[in-house]
């Protein structure tokens, strides 16, 4: 064997998509993994002292699988948010400087609480996320103890970081479309569903209107149009205001107003904060248009002030429908 001929390994994105899980939905990350001997002197493989000759076989014990939240300011392995494992089992063994690479497939499961981590650095935009992959395996030594006994013996190596990186080119982390992930992937982990399962969907008088409100509301947050999330949320409030003073409990009530009254004054003050907001988006996009100070006039309303409109909008939907429930009059048994 030639000396240099050592192995390296690489691993390529090919997709992702999400998936059922019995208890938590996970995230699947489908990655090619090739082996090649003499080594590329490149951060995009994993080079091993490892000795190795085209043909050889290498045997892979076991995969795990790493997921990264990245950004244009910091390395690609920066946070950890995620361990993953191989979605198969049983798992191939790789030629050296083959043709054609294996395709595994990996599982990353999220819980709601790791997606909103996701969101939350997303921004809006694509999903800065990257992957590595952890790798135990053996490969085969040629030993020739005379020139008529010559055997194989397979000895152990570990490869404790191959860096995933997108086919576009070595040294980029994969690319994933906002629109993929917004419309395909975050609705089969779940994100939205506990407006279906948190929320009591009693319905009123205009409950449908309402609940088609929250859903835009909800859409718009989670593309990252923060403007027109605060916007749809002022027509939830708007729309709930009727049942809101109807349904308010009475105890609220006090010597300077009744508990009607006190709702009646929250969602107006509601209507004026939100009115407040695109006022001051109003004029600070005015005063940037004169070029005083042109960087981002369009992030004036952020996420955080998304976020605090939408869960003022839920919890007052919340509100009506346990309270709802709460005094509904329970139906009486059938007569025998």
């Amino acid at each position: 064997m030639l000396m240099g001929d050592m192995l390296f390994l690489r691993a390529q994105f090919v997709d992702i998509t999400a998936k059922r899980g019995e208890t938590t939905p996970m995230l699947r990350v489908e990655i090619d993994l090739s082996a090649g001997s003499g080594g590329s002197g490149t951060d995009a493989v994993e080079n091993l002292s490892v000795p190795v000759a085209k043909g050889d076989l290498v045997r892979i014990q076991g995969i795990q699988g790493f997921m990264f939240i990245t950004s244009e300011m910091d390395p690609p392995w920066a946070t950890l948010v995620a361990t993953g494992f191989v979605e198969n089992t049983r798992i191939g063994d790789l030629t050296v400087d083959a043709t054609s690479p294996i395709r595994y497939a990996l599982l990353f499961p999220l819980t709601p609480t790791l997606v909103y981590e996701i969101e939350g650095h997303r921004g809006g935009g694509n999903p800065q996320l990257a992957f590595a992959i952890r790798l135990d395996g053996e490969y085969q030594q040629k030993i020739q103890l005379s020139a008529q006994v010559p055997f194989n013996v397979w000895l152990p190596f570990v490869a404790n970081r191959i860096v995933v990186y997108s086919s576009k080119g070595r040294g980029l982390p994969p690319e994933i479309p906002e629109s993929k992930w917004v419309n395909e992937i975050l609705p089969a982990l779940g994100a939205g569903e506990w407006l279906l399962y948190e929320i009591p969907l009693e319905n009123f008088e205009g409950s449908a209107l309402a609940d088609e409100y929250l859903r835009n509301a909800w859409n718009q947050f989670r593309t990252g149009d923060w403007k027109l999330c605060v916007a749809a949320c002022r027509d939830v409030v708007e729309s709930l205001k009727p049942e809101l003073v109807a349904a308010t409990n009475p105890v609220f009530s006090d010597t300077r107003a009744t508990a009607p009254t006190k709702m009646r004054n929250l969602t107006g003050a509601f209507g004026d904060l939100i009115e407040a907001l695109s006022e001051y988006q109003r004029s600070v996009q005015s005063l940037l248009a004169a070029g005083a100070h042109p960087e981002k006039p369009d992030q004036v309303i952020d996420r955080a002030d998304a976020e605090l409109a939408l869960h003022l909008a839920l919890s007052l939907r919340q509100y009506i429908g346990l309270r709802l429930k709460a005094t509904k009059t329970p139906t009486p048994p059938a007569s025998t």
